[in-house]
């Protein structure tokens, strides 16, 4: 915020700051993406069919899985400690010309990579477990295995559309901001307008952390109900009502009105 508004950065003066800001930044950037990662594969073992994969979907796993994340990322990013330093020539914090300018970029580059192949690969190995799941279930009545399929084509469709908009969404907002990590290993003296559309892809990048809630809620309708289903709790916790009416309220309103119905007719 100093630099961008009142155009004081102190990773232009201070080598501390410089290498203890980018590498905060780094980690920072690395620990949301290895969570959404870690929650693929979650979903990936909660719906296979092998109790010993289901066993590693459980809180107590997720207790050890966290701090690991976390130390892993903060030890992998050390080399940031080391290697970023202060080009005097154009004050800017940058990584050691060299071979470690060509590291960086390549490491950043990899690690893009390796988290969307993770990605697409553990996502449709879930759809593929879900639909599994479903040839083994034995429907007895016409009628409900109709509906049945149905509402399994439904869960399969919203599988896909999250996968292909979380795909689709790191592709094009997190890949500019590493291809522009790569291109400092080639820019030797980066000019204004290199930072700048660096600066638009930092942007670009930020944003992929903070719209994952908006792409889910509204590309899946099972994400919607969880939503509206926690704002109903808190809401009826707090306040004693509950804020958002849902299908199943409806129905079960329907329900029970039906109920009441036949109860005073047949009383009659």
């Amino acid at each position: 915020m100093l630099a961008d508004g009142f155009s004081v950065d102190p990773t232009r003066y201070s080598t501390v700051f410089c290498k203890f800001r980018n590498y905060i930044s780094y980690v920072i950037y690395r620990i949301p993406s290895d969570f959404t990662l870690m929650a693929t594969v979650d979903r990936y073992c909660c719906s296979s069919q092998s109790t010993k994969r289901r066993k590693f979907s459980t809180l107590q796993v997720s207790y050890y899985v966290i701090p690991i994340i976390i130390a892993s990322v903060m030890l992998i990013s050390s080399h940031i400690l080391i290697y970023f330093q202060i080009d005097r020539r154009i004050n800017i914090c940058r990584p050691k010309e060299g071979r470690y300018t060509e590291f960086f970029g390549a490491f950043n580059l990899f690690m893009y990579i390796l988290s969307l192949y993770v990605l697409v690969l553990f996502g449709f190995l879930t759809i593929v477990n879900v639909r599994k799941q479903q040839r083994r279930r034995i429907m007895p009545i016409r009628l409900s295995m109709a509906s049945t399929h149905y509402k399994k084509r439904q869960r399969e469709a919203q599988l896909y559309i999250i996968l292909f908009f979380h795909v689709a969404s790191y592709l094009f907002l997190a890949l500019p901001f590493v291809l522009s990590l790569l291109f400092t290993a080639v820019v030797k003296k980066p000019t204004s307008t290199f930072l700048f559309i660096q600066n638009l892809s930092r942007i670009l990048f930020n944003s992929w952390y903070s719209i994952q809630f908006y792409i889910f809620t509204m590309s899946a309708r099972l994400y919607r109900y969880e939503f509206f289903s926690a704002l109903n709790c808190l809401s009826q916790r707090f306040i004693g009502i509950k804020c958002i009416r849902t299908k199943n309220d409806e129905k079960s309103h329907n329900r029970s009105m039906r109920v009441t119905v036949l109860t005073a007719e047949y009383s009659a």
